[in-house]
């Protein structure tokens, strides 16, 4: 099994345009991450918010439900969540 994998990665590598799509795939990946990975710590706090007025609903034995408002985004800011 871990034979025939190696051989046809062996197989895949003796075609120089597939190195080349595989080299673009992987700097296309590096570039969506450096892109996502601030977005990430951008959202976290509003994230975490959420998190944490979810939790608060479920243990006051409520359905919860997402209002900006609770969490303090500025509900005229948003065209959703009010």
């Amino acid at each position: 099994m871990i034979t025939d994998i190696l051989t046809a990665i062996d197989d895949i590598m003796y075609y120089p345009i597939l190195i080349i799509i595989m080299a673009v795939a992987d700097i296309t990946m590096g570039l969506m991450t450096m892109i996502n990975l601030p977005c990430c710590f951008i959202l976290f706090g509003t994230a975490r918010k959420a998190l944490s007025d979810y939790e608060k609903q479920k243990k006051a034995g409520k359905d919860p439900a997402f209002r900006a408002k609770d969490i303090g985004m500025e509900a005229d800011k948003l065209s959703f969540w009010k």
